[in-house]
């Protein structure tokens, strides 16, 4: 069995509501000059990655979903 992706997950943020989805906007904000899209966001957690290579992306984690 061969690894085809590994998706890095970024802690950001913390607290309620309000400063996750602006910690979450922010990461997304300064990777959009770098040319990655948003492709997933849950609130909790967004996935970003380039429009022309999918399988590269980067998570923005405010929380663990288990917590």
């Amino acid at each position: 069995m061969s690894v085809h992706r590994v998706v890095p997950n970024v802690p950001v943020g913390g607290g309620g509501a309000g400063p996750d989805a602006s910690a979450l906007r922010d990461n997304a904000a300064f990777h959009g000059v770098l040319g990655f899209e948003e492709v997933m966001n849950h609130g909790w957690i967004m996935t970003l990655a380039p429009p022309t290579r999918r399988a590269a992306q980067i998570s923005f984690m405010t929380r663990d979903s288990a917590s």
